[in-house]
C-alpha cells in the first residue's frame, strides 16, 4: 500500500471514529434530556437536548423536543418572557417540519406554540392564530388519528370558538371566511375521543368536566370530575389540576 493511500484510510477510519463517537453522543444527551423530562424537570431537560442539537441541527427528534421543552417551560417562566420561550417553541416546530413535512410532532409542536402565543395577542391575531392551530391539528389527525392530544387541542379549539364574545366571533366570520363550525357539543365529542385513547390522562378529564359545567350538565360533570381527581399524577402540572377539580367539584356538588 503506498503512503498515499495509507493516508486516506487513516483520515477515513478517524472520520468514521468520530462520528460514531458524536452519533453515540448525541444519543446520550437525549436520553439524558428524557430522564430530565420525566422528572419534570424542563430547563435541564432542555439544555441536554440543546447539546444533542450542536451534533446535528436535523434530527427529528431533537427538533422536536425542544419546542416541547421550550413549550412547557413557557408555562413556569417569568411572565414577561414567557411570549419569547413560545415563539422559540414556534421556531423549532417550524424546523422541524421543514426537514420532516410529515411528521406528527412536528405540526402537533407548531399547534401547541401558535396556541399559546394567541394568548398574548389581540383580537384579530388571536383568531388568526387559532385557524392556524385548527389547521396544524387536521394535519396531525390526518397523520395519526389516534393522535390523541390532537383531539384534546381541537376540543379545546372548539370549545373557544364556540364561546367567543360578539366582537371575536365577527372577527371570526371575517377571518375564517364564514363563521367556523365549533360547539360546545363538537369539544364534548373530541374530549371523549381523546379519553378513549388516552384514559389516565388528568387533563382531558377536567377539560371535559369544564365542558358540562357550561352546558349545566352537572351529574356528567361530577362524574368526570371526580374521575380528575381519582387518576395518579403522570404529568408536571397533574397534582395542580386535580386541585382544581376538586375545587370545581365542590362548587357544583349540590347543583341538579
Amino acid at each position: 500500500m503506498t503512503l498515499k493511500k495509507l493516508t486516506i484510510l487513516i483520515i477515513w477510519c478517524i472520520f468514521f471514529i468520530c462520528n460514531i463517537c458524536l452519533a453515540q453522543s448525541k444519543v446520550e444527551f437525549i436520553k439524558k434530556g428524557d430522564d430530565y423530562y420525566n422528572k419534570w424537570d424542563n430547563r435541564n431537560a432542555l439544555i441536554e437536548y440543546m447539546k444533542a442539537f450542536k451534533i446535528d441541527s436535523t434530527d427529528y427528534g431533537v427538533l422536536w423536543r425542544i419546542s416541547r421543552a421550550y413549550s412547557d417551560l413557557g408555562e413556569k417562566i417569568d411572565k414577561r418572557v414567557r411570549e419569547s420561550y413560545y415563539q422559540k417553541a414556534l421556531d423549532f416546530a417550524v424546523k422541524t417540519i421543514k426537514f420532516y413535512p410529515d411528521s406528527v410532532e412536528g405540526h402537533f409542536r407548531k399547534a401547541v406554540a401558535l396556541g399559546r402565543l394567541a394568548l398574548y395577542k389581540g383580537g384579530k391575531t388571536k383568531i388568526e392564530l387559532s385557524k392556524e392551530v385548527k389547521k396544524e391539528i387536521d394535519i396531525v389527525k390526518k397523520i395519526n388519528p389516534e393522535y390523541d392530544l390532537a383531539y384534546y387541542v381541537i376540543g379545546r379549539w372548539h370549545r373557544e370558538i364556540a364561546n367567543l364574545n360578539k366582537i371575536l366571533k365577527a372577527l371570526a366570520k371575517i377571518i375564517y371566511g364564514g363563521v367556523p363550525e365549533a360547539s360546545n357539543e363538537k369539544a364534548i365529542e373530541n374530549f371523549k375521543k381523546a379519553i378513549e385513547l388516552n384514559p389516565e390522562y388528568v387533563e382531558y378529564r377536567l377539560e371535559l368536566g369544564r365542558t358540562y359545567i357550561m352546558l349545566k350538565k352537572w351529574e356528567l360533570a361530577r362524574e368526570q370530575l371526580k374521575k380528575c381527581m381519582e387518576l395518579p399524577s403522570r404529568k408536571e402540572k397533574d397534582d395542580e389540576l386535580k386541585k382544581e377539580a376538586e375545587k370545581l367539584f365542590n362548587k357544583i356538588k349540590n347543583k341538579k
